[in-house]
C-alpha cells in the first residue's frame, strides 16, 4: 500500500515537472509570459519587461540619438551650436525614451547601460528653460512641442515609480512638481487654448495630450488633470470614421494613425473610465489592421497617398517625414497586449526586419 502511494507521488511529481517544462518552452517560444489581452489594470512596466521584440529592437542603447555634454538633444544640438535660431522642447523627449529603456534593462539585466544619466542631463537642459507658469518661453510651436515633451517625461517618471528602484526615485522627486505645473499650463494657459484650436485637424494630437495629462494625473492623484485627459481622449475617439479609423489632416496617414494608437494604448493603462478603455482598444485594433495591410514582406511601409508622411511635411531639423518605424514596432507590440492578436507580433517582427528603425530612432 505504502509503495503504491509513493509510486503515485513520484509519478505526480514527474508529471508536474514535464508540464512546467512544457509551459516554459511555450513561453520562451512565444517570447511572452503575460496572458493576453492583458487586464486594464496591468502596469506599463510589466508589458515592457515582457516584450522581447521591444527589448531587442527598441531598447538598444547604441541606437539612441546623441546628446551633448550640456544635455541638448535632437535638433536642439544645432541650436546650441548656433546652426539654428529655434529650439523645441519636444526634442528633449528622448529623455523619456532613455529612461524607458534604462529601467527595463535595469529590471532585467541589473544594469541601466548609462541611459538614465544621459536622460537626467537632457531633463536638466529642458527644465532649466521652464517658466514660472509651467510653460517653456522661447520654445517654437510652444503648445504642441510641450505636449509631446510632457507625455514622454511623464512616461519615464511613471516607469521609475512602478519599478520601485530606490536609486532612481530622486528623478521623480526632482521633476514631478515641475511636470505637474506643465500639466496645468497645457490645460489653462492662453497658449493652450489657442493650441487646442490649431491641433483640431490632427487626431493623433488628442492622444498625445491625453497620455501626457493622464499619466501626470496618475502620478500626482490630480483629478482635474485626469478629467482633462479623459475629455481629450474622448475628443480623439469621437473623430473616428464609421469604420474606426482616425483621420489626420483631412485624410488618412499610416504613420500618424499608428502613433495615435500607440499613445492611446499607453493612456489606456492609466485611464479611469472603462468605456473609454474599450473604445481605445477598438480604435487601436482597427488602426493596426489598416496599417498592417500597408507593410510589405520586407517590413517596409507604403505611405503613398498619405496626408503628411512621404509628401512635403518635414521634421524640426528639416528632414522629410517618413513612417516612424520604431513607433510602428512599438504600436504593434502594444496592440498584441491590448487586443490579444498574435498576428500583431508578426507584423512588429516584420517591420523590424526592414532595419530602418536602427538608424532612425525616436
Amino acid at each position: 500500500m505504502m509503495n503504491r502511494i509513493l509510486q503515485k507521488s513520484v509519478e505526480s511529481v514527474f508529471l508536474l515537472v514535464i508540464v512546467v517544462g512544457f509551459l516554459s518552452c511555450v513561453s520562451a517560444d512565444k517570447k511572452t509570459a503575460l496572458a493576453v489581452p492583458v487586464p486594464d489594470t496591468v502596469r506599463l512596466l510589466d508589458v515592457l519587461c515582457d516584450c522581447r521584440i521591444l527589448q531587442e529592437e527598441i531598447f538598444v542603447p547604441d541606437r539612441f540619438q546623441p546628446v551633448s555634454e550640456t544635455g541638448a538633444a535632437g535638433a536642439n544640438l544645432k541650436y546650441e551650436r548656433g546652426e539654428r535660431d529655434r529650439w523645441y522642447i519636444e526634442e528633449q523627449r528622448i529623455a523619456g525614451d532613455r529612461i524607458e529603456a534604462g529601467i527595463v534593462h535595469r529590471m532585467l539585466d541589473g544594469d541601466d547601460k548609462g541611459l538614465i544619466d544621459r536622460a537626467v542631463r537632457e531633463l536638466d537642459w529642458a527644465f532649466s528653460r521652464q517658466g514660472e507658469d509651467g510653460g517653456f518661453p522661447g520654445c517654437a510651436d510652444p503648445f504642441h512641442s510641450t505636449e509631446i515633451f510632457a507625455g514622454s517625461v511623464a512616461r519615464g517618471l511613471l516607469l521609475i515609480r512602478q519599478s520601485e528602484l530606490p536609486e532612481y526615485q530622486y528623478i521623480v522627486d526632482r521633476y514631478l512638481d515641475r511636470l505637474h505645473k506643465t500639466g496645468y499650463w497645457l490645460v489653462d494657459s492662453d497658449i493652450a487654448r489657442e493650441g487646442k484650436k490649431t491641433n483640431q485637424p490632427y487626431t493623433h494630437r488628442k492622444h498625445i495630450i491625453s497620455e501626457a495629462l493622464g499619466t501626470i494625473a496618475w502620478l500626482t492623484g490630480d483629478e482635474y488633470l485626469s478629467d482633462a485627459a479623459l475629455a481629450y481622449s474622448r475628443e480623439g475617439l469621437d473623430l473616428m470614421t464609421p469604420d474606426g479609423l482616425s483621420p489626420e489632416l483631412g485624410g488618412l496617414d499610416a504613420s500618424y494613425m499608428d502613433a495615435g494608437a500607440m499613445m492611446a494604448m499607453r493612456y489606456r493603462l492609466v485611464c479611469p473610465d472603462r468605456e473609454t478603455r474599450d473604445r481605445i482598444a477598438y480604435m487601436a485594433g482597427r488602426t493596426l489592421d489598416y496599417v498592417s495591410g500597408r507593410v510589405d514582406s520586407e517590413g517596409n511601409v507604403d505611405t503613398r497617398g498619405d496626408t503628411r508622411v512621404g509628401g512635403t511635411h518635414v521634421h524640426r531639423d528639416g528632414s522629410p517625414k517618413r513612417f516612424n518605424y520604431s513607433e510602428g514596432i512599438t504600436a504593434f507590440c502594444l496592440g498584441y497586449y491590448t487586443i490579444g492578436k498574435p498576428a500583431y507580433l508578426d507584423v512588429a517582427r516584420n517591420i523590424a526586419k526592414s532595419g530602418v528603425h536602427r538608424v532612425y530612432m525616436k
